[in-house]
C-alpha cells in the first residue's frame, strides 16, 4: 500500500514538474520574442540615426551655401551702391545717397 502511495506521489510530482517545464518553455518563448522585438527596434533606431546624421549634414551644407550666396549678394549690392555713388560724384550731382 505504501508503494502505491509513493508511486502516486512520484507520478504527481512528475506531472507538476512537467507542468512547470511547460510553463518555463512558454516564458522562454515569450522572452525570445521580446528580445527579437528589441533587436528590431534597435536596428530601426540605428537606421534612423544614420538618416538623421545625413539630413543634418545636408542641412549644414545647404545653410553654408545659402550664407555664402547671401554674402555674395550683400557684396554685390554694396559694390553697386559704391559704383552709383562714384557716378553721382563724377556727374557733379548734389544728390545724397543714404546707405
Amino acid at each position: 500500500m505504501e508503494e502505491r502511495g509513493n508511486a502516486f506521489q512520484l507520478k504527481h510530482m512528475e506531472e507538476q514538474t512537467k507542468a512547470k517545464v511547460k510553463g518555463y518553455k512558454a516564458e522562454e518563448k515569450q522572452i525570445l520574442i521580446e528580445i527579437a522585438e528589441f533587436d528590431l527596434l534597435q536596428h530601426q533606431n540605428e537606421k534612423l540615426h544614420v538618416r538623421l546624421k545625413l539630413a543634418s549634414l545636408e542641412h549644414k551644407a545647404a545653410t553654408s551655401e545659402s550664407l555664402k550666396e547671401r554674402e555674395q549678394r550683400k557684396q554685390k549690392n554694396f559694390d553697386t551702391r559704391m559704383a552709383m555713388e562714384d557716378i553721382m560724384r563724377k556727374a557733379g550731382s548734389n544728390y545724397i545717397i543714404f546707405l
